[in-house]
């Protein structure tokens, strides 16, 4: 009896674990999925990147605190990076004008900015900048 009540909340606890780790896996697929026209986008000249789709991702899926290589992983490469001795800024364009695969310099462009710390390699915090 003992050996059977052991094995019932093993069995109980084996089958939660499993079940928490699949729905955090499907989650992770459908927002992978949610971003695949952000990361297909780059340099946002085929318009399929937008401030109301930065707006929506950062809502879903909150990416501040969370490491940089995450960040990557959902919205791909940056189209471009700065940094400085204490922050790395990937940076995202959006809404872009561009002409033959680059962006037109001599007009307004927006990005989504993602301060990360380089001593924990997470991100602290994201802007959308017009200029």
């Amino acid at each position: 009896m003992m050996k059977m009540e052991i094995l019932s909340k093993y069995v109980l606890c084996t089958s939660l674990v499993i079940l928490f780790f699949s729905c955090t896996s499907v989650q992770n697929d459908i927002f992978f999925d949610y971003t695949k026209n952000w990361r297909k986008d780059a340099l946002g000249c085929m318009n399929l990147r937008s401030k109301e789709y930065s707006d929506s991702i950062n809502d879903k899926f909150n990416f501040i605190n969370k490491r940089e290589k995450n960040l990557i992983k959902y919205l791909g490469k940056s189209d471009r990076i700065r940094s400085n001795e204490n922050y790395r800024y990937l940076i995202y364009y959006f809404g872009t004008n561009c002409h033959n695969g680059a962006i037109i310099d001599t007009v307004d462009h927006c990005y989504l900015q993602y301060r990360i710390n380089l001593k924990s390699n997470k991100v602290l915090d994201y802007q959308n900048i017009c200029q």
